[in-house]
């Protein structure tokens, strides 16, 4: 047997081998771990995505059923004699009735064929139902779709209070002709 000098070295080489084998193995399993990871990440981000366009189509069907369904309730109230006849008392009990019915809806109105609201309900969270401050709506772009004779809801616009609201307008026919608007503003949170 030959004795072979420095015999540590050769232990010490095979423990460096070892060693730098167990790294070799440990940075590969991270990898394999790091990639197994991001994959999962990734899909967990497209099921996220997934779900809120899933939850969007759900919110949107549900928001444009209410709103066809609203817009009927509307022109059915439009066609009715006390809309046709301009009188303000009279629009006040049927808009008063409507807000009782349609608990999405925050307030209603009767706009005449010059913008000027002739009657006006308003829901308001800690004094019910009552009378709303008359305003002029002539600027309004569902005003002047309406009074052109066309259905109209305008876009999600947020409130004072940060609420998402929906303005739906229809026009009032008297004889073929548009003599006002029935106008109508939803809480779009309660729609969906």
């Amino acid at each position: 047997m030959v004795k072979r000098p420095f015999p540590w070295i050769r232990v010490t080489l095979t423990r460096r081998l070892v060693g730098l084998y167990l790294v070799a193995g440990a940075v590969a399993v991270a990898g394999i771990l790091l990639l197994v990871y991001l994959g999962t990440k990734a899909q967990l981000h497209r099921d996220i995505v997934e779900l809120q366009w899933q939850t969007a189509q759900r919110a949107s069907a549900a928001a444009l059923g209410y709103i066809d369904g609203f817009h009927e309730h509307l022109e059915t109230l439009a066609f009715t004699r006390t809309m046709k006849s301009m009188d303000a008392e009279a629009q006040s009990i049927d808009l008063e009735a409507l807000l009782r019915i349609e608990v999405e809806a925050k307030e209603a109105s009767v706009v005449s064929a010059g913008g000027r609201e002739t009657a006006r309900i308003v829901r308001d969270t800690t004094a019910g139902i009552g009378v709303g401050e008359l305003r002029d709506r002539s600027a309004e772009p569902c005003f002047q779709k309406a009074i052109a004779g066309q259905d109209c809801h305008s876009q999600l616009a947020l409130s004072v209070e940060g609420e998402p609201l929906l303005v739906m307008t229809s026009p009032i026919f008297r004889d073929a002709q548009v003599v006002g608007v029935v106008r109508v503003v939803a809480d779009f949170q309660r729609l969906v």
